[in-house]
């Protein structure tokens, strides 16, 4: 894109207008302090994420899939097309991996590419396969408020191919008219670690990854500025895992962030 007043953040010490005045900008990308009522998804739409059984198709029988769902404009299928392909990917990087222990030999490189459907080596050094999440973000170019919105709006997150930090706005946008959508708890996740980083970057003043977050630092006071990031984190944080309680990542995340440890991953920006 987190679920989060239900997102609501007091800021103690913010009295002087002109404090307020400063950090305007700022406030703007955090949590929403109040939500709106939240749109409820249509019978058509799925009830959760779960991409159902696995189907091993090859990689052109997945794309022939793709062209014609999109022939027939059939977000339903897109929808659920897009939950196959990211199994599939991760079947495929799970059995590669399995077979390097097995063997004792090093995991080697994925090799599977398709362009058509955005799968390929990921952005990083791991050799993983990865899919970037293009077919929903055509479902939702198709049509933007289909019974499935619940599911593409997520597409808007990130722009496909992006490794950066997400679009805070549609976080906040996908939470309020979704706090229980399925991908809810994810976007609250993505949120919180990425305040994490703005955090760690404003009370260490570090170079590390700081660009990613650059655009957020206003000229209020920096411990404002830092209140405010640590709210924020563990706002969103505590959202994630109301809504996924066993998520072990959102559980780390916010013990580093209330004991104040840097993140165990940062965002990997785009130039």
């Amino acid at each position: 894109m987190n679920a989060r007043s239900r997102f609501g953040l007091p800021i103690a010490g913010l009295v002087a207008l002109v404090v307020v005045a400063a950090i305007v900008r700022f406030r703007s990308a955090a949590p929403d302090s109040a939500p709106v009522p939240s749109a409820s998804v249509t019978s058509a739409s799925p009830a959760d994420r779960s991409p159902g059984p696995a189907r091993d198709r090859t990689l052109a029988e997945l794309e022939r899939a793709y062209g014609a769902a999109l022939a027939a404009k059939d977000i339903g299928a897109l929808v659920a097309l897009d939950r196959e392909v990211e199994a599939w990917v991760a079947r495929l990087n799970h059995s590669r991996y399995q077979a390097a222990v097995q063997s004792d030999s090093l995991y080697g490189e994925f090799t599977e590419r398709s362009g058509t459907l955005g799968i390929g080596r990921n952005g990083f050094d791991s050799g993983e396969g990865e899919y970037d999440g293009r077919i929903l973000a055509a479902a939702h170019t198709l049509n933007p408020n289909s019974a499935w919105r619940a599911h593409t709006l997520w597409s808007q997150i990130f722009t496909v191919g992006n490794y950066g930090p997400p679009d805070l706005a549609m976080v906040r946008q996908y939470l309020r008219e979704f706090p229980s959508g399925p991908f809810a708890a994810d976007a609250a996740e993505m949120a919180g670690t990425f305040y994490h980083d703005l955090y760690m970057t404003l009370r260490d003043s570090t170079g590390d990854g700081s660009w990613c977050v650059d655009h957020l630092i206003t000229k209020a006071p920096r411990s404002v500025q830092i209140a405010l990031a640590r709210d924020s984190a563990l706002a969103y944080l505590d959202i994630a895992l109301r809504l996924a309680p066993s998520s072990g990542l959102a559980l780390d995340a916010r013990t580093r962030v209330a004991e104040g440890a840097k993140p165990g991953t940062r965002y990997h920006c785009p130039d």
